[in-house]
Formats: C-alpha cells, structure tokens, sequence
C-alpha cells in the first residue's frame, strides 16, 4: 500500500476507501489469527510449567508474564483495528482536491 502520509491532497484527490477497508480488514484477521496463537501458546506453557512444577520465572517478578503482555498488547491492537474499520465504513466519499497541498503556495 502506497505511503498515504506522504502524498499531498493534489497528488491523491480521492483515497480509494474500498481498498483502505480492505487493507485494514486483512490486517484485523491476522491480529485475531495472533491472538488465537498466543492464546494457545499460553495455554501449552501454563500445562506444561504445571506438568513439571515449575513457575513462570518473568510472571514471578513482573505479576505478568511475557505471554500475558502481548496478549494484552494484541487486543488492544484488535480493538483499534476495529474502530478504524468501523470508521472507515462510516466515511463518506470527499474530494480533497479544494484542500491546498501542505507547503504549497497560497
């Protein structure tokens, strides 16, 4: 996807909004793809540092443990991912190209 930040109103009049919702459609399942995986992975570690009484060395002395800070990362990640989809559906189409280009001669 072209770098959309970087681009002025003149070069790029109409952001096509199908392909934006599409973009961050797919980037919303794999973030939901992650989470099932680190979900799973927690799961499988928890089983198996009980199978051998061990204890999760990082959970001990941070309260959290790594598998539990980038599930929590991930669903924050989720939900914004959410709402950009969600407010990407909810724009309708405008013509930036009465904007004046930043750093452009008035």
């Amino acid at each position: 996807m072209t770098d959309l930040h970087t681009r002025t109103a003149a070069q790029n009049p109409r952001i096509d909004q199908g392909r934006v919702i599409v973009e961050l459609t797919s980037r919303l399942v794999s973030a939901e793809a992650l989470m099932a995986s680190l979900q799973n992975a927690q799961l499988s570690s928890s089983q198996l540092l009980g199978s051998e009484h061990r204890v999760d060395l990082v959970k001990r002395l941070t309260g959290k443990s790594s598998l539990d800070s980038a599930i929590s990362s991930t669903g924050e990640m989720i939900t914004q991912l959410r709402q950009a989809v969600s407010t990407a559906r909810s724009f309708k189409r405008v013509d930036t190209s009465m904007f004046t280009p930043v750093g452009a001669k008035s």
